[in-house]
């Protein structure tokens, strides 16, 4: 009997816990920010980084086209806001902002800070070659160029290359760490090696269910993020008001 009466009252607290659970309402915005953004005012935070986002006379960029589109489908007017991703963070975990863009990458630091969508857009990073010139069996003893500051020098020097820094332009003709988009879009042919690969985002609050899963779905099926990338980097920038 005693086990009975066990068995029974697992049986209602596992009840209890699905009839809860149903009463819940998934997904749902902490200050309904889906709601208050439909037909209204959509916010958003923006820091400089191209060819994601360009600075201008008016906001331009890959994910600005996105952003807008966006507004659009929730009749929505966007008011812009500049800043370092300093100070955007915060203020987007204050709600004083509804999104963060700035060809944010997908880290452990950032998802600690905020809300972010699932990855739309992944760069695969590696060496690129000018047209006609022999791609190398392997990087061993290449000289690759890279901006003063990158994010590809010890994966450089693990594939044997020896990377040689540029401040302002990249060099002409020679071999280039970038992502692969760009040395398409550039002329040059991507090599096989995965320097690493950047996992594109963008943030929002957090608790804001209902407005994540309405922005993740927006951006995941954005079907043209290489024509714009390309558009971009090529110098045929595509405007949508």
């Amino acid at each position: 009997m005693a086990g009975g009466r066990v068995v029974t009252g697992w049986c209602v607290g596992a009840l209890a816990v699905l009839l809860l659970a149903a009463g819940c309402r998934y997904p749902r915005d902490v200050e309904q920010t889906l709601q208050r953004v439909q037909g209204g005012v959509l916010d958003v935070g923006l820091t400089e980084n191209e060819p994601w986002v360009v600075r201008g006379a008016e906001p331009g960029g890959v994910e600005v086209v996105l952003v807008r589109r966006l507004a659009r489908q929730l009749n929505a007017r966007v008011r812009w806001h500049w800043g370092a991703e300093s100070e955007l963070i915060p203020a987007l975990r204050d709600r004083q902002i509804d999104l963060l863009v700035g060809g944010l990458v997908e880290s452990p630091w950032l998802m600690d800070q905020v809300a972010l969508i699932k990855p739309y857009q992944e760069s695969r990073v590696t060496v690129g070659f000018a047209a006609g010139a022999a791609v190398p069996p392997s990087l061993e003893g290449v000289r690759v160029a890279v901006p003063v500051i990158n994010k590809v020098f010890l994966a450089l020097r693990d594939e044997g290359a020896i990377a040689r820094r540029y401040a302002d332009r990249p060099p002409t003709g020679e071999p280039l760490a970038a992502a692969d988009w760009w040395l398409r879009a550039h002329g040059y042919r991507p090599g096989p090696w995965t320097l690493i690969t950047d996992k594109h985002v963008v943030a929002l609050p957090p608790g804001e269910n209902a407005w994540l899963l309405r922005v993740q779905k927006h951006f995941s099926d954005a079907a043209d993020v290489d024509a714009l990338l390309r558009a971009e980097t090529g110098g045929e920038r595509r405007h949508e008001g």
